[in-house]
């Protein structure tokens, strides 16, 4: 599609004009990914956390106001601008809780906002078991919590009086202690500017046959995204890997993308393989870890964008996730498997806009290697 014209506005809200042909429909298959986590809970233990994202949104619902009046043509309206911390593995903003400074890592990746347990144990946050929840993910099963924060600081709004999931069996190193998931992302569309350090929240109107990648003249990529349902609250697309069509999500909690090892040896690159080579072992919110290796690739896609011989880190991904529930002595997959996991090395090597709005992604390469590995 072509680029939008635009006026950017001293607010900081962005007009574009809708001098474009409507993008056409489609997308990947139904499909209900899950990676970090894999919750199973009564309505009575999700109501209190639940309120995260709707508490937040509270507070950031003033930022609304400003520079929203109507006008013709597509206007987005920027919600919220997060600075990064420079350096980081991870993405992550400055936040506090209760007053004490912590770093929360924005993470399309999780299903579930959490605050790690290191971390609550720290701030000696009240908590309590989160009676019939399961959580599972890299590195296996971990218990979850609920714990009472009396004050959470995001980017200058503070929400006081909430209660967040408590999980993480190690801590992740890097300065966090906080991810920030999907169910609050989810609110808003989002753009990942790294190249300039920055994530915005915008809120769109009257957008709905425009192309937001409002940054360029150029054709922009894109990809359908799959509809969020309860059972799928994911940032979720078709990829080409060796030119099979497989299911990818964005996870920005991420730092480098990860094909699983069971797609990777139904293209025909096994451990073991011509070029393949032993890596450092995965770890996530589970005690373990999960062996990972990497390996050249004929052809990775997507949108409009493709690579030849590209070298790519996959991994026995949901390993130690099975068990047996209740009144059954057969072992199941806590999580239905995730082919492939587009990292946040893919977000510092493209400007990207993820429109829920629209059902779409936006990118367009700034440089630099789109996936990294040692």
């Amino acid at each position: 599609m072509p680029g939008p014209s635009s006026t950017v506005h001293g607010d900081g809200n962005v007009e574009l004009h809708r001098a474009h042909r409507r993008f056409p429909g489609g997308g990947g298959p139904a499909w209900t990914p899950r990676r970090v986590l894999s919750v199973n809970a009564s309505a009575d233990a999700l109501q209190r956390p639940a309120r995260l994202a709707w508490a937040v949104l509270g507070g950031l619902a003033w930022l609304l106001l400003v520079g929203t009046a109507s006008a013709q043509g597509c206007k987005l309206s920027q919600v919220a601008e997060w600075t990064l911390r420079a350096g980081a593995q991870h993405l992550v903003i400055d936040g506090a809780i209760n007053g004490q400074p912590v770093g929360v890592a924005l993470d399309t990746g999780a299903a579930r906002s959490v605050i790690l347990r290191s971390t609550a144990v720290r701030l000696d946050l009240p908590r309590a078991e989160a009676r019939g929840m399961r959580l599972y993910g890299v590195g296996g099963e971990s218990k979850v919590e609920v714990a009472q924060v009396d004050d959470l600081r995001l980017g200058g709004v503070s929400t006081p009086g909430i209660a967040l999931y408590v999980a993480g069996e190690v801590a992740f190193g890097g300065g966090v202690d906080v991810l920030l998931g999907h169910d609050f992302l989810a609110k808003f569309d989002l753009e990942f500017d790294l190249a300039d350090h920055k994530v915005r929240l915008f809120r769109p109107q009257g957008c709905d046959d425009v192309s937001l990648a409002y940054w360029t003249r150029e054709t922009a990529g894109q990809v359908a995204l799959e509809s969020i349902t309860a059972r799928q609250s994911r940032i979720a697309f078709t990829v080409e890997v060796n030119h099979a069509r497989i299911p990818a999500l964005l996870d920005s909690g991420a730092p480098a993308s990860i094909l699983s090892k069971a797609h990777a040896e139904s293209v025909g690159v096994v451990p073991g393989g011509s070029g393949v080579t032993a890596a450092a072992p995965l770890r996530g919110l589970g005690a373990g870890s999960v062996p990972s290796w990497i390996g050249t690739f004929e052809m990775f896609a997507i949108g409009n964008e493709s690579m030849a011989h590209v070298r790519l880190r996959f991994a026995d991904l949901y390993a130690d996730t099975a068990h047996a529930p209740t009144g059954s002595r057969i072992a199941r997959t806590a999580a239905p498997t995730q082919p492939m996991l587009l990292g946040a090395d893919f977000l510092r090597a493209h400007r990207t806009f993820v429109a829920h709005s629209q059902q779409r992604m936006y990118f367009t390469y700034s440089g630099g290697p789109v996936f990294q590995v040692p």
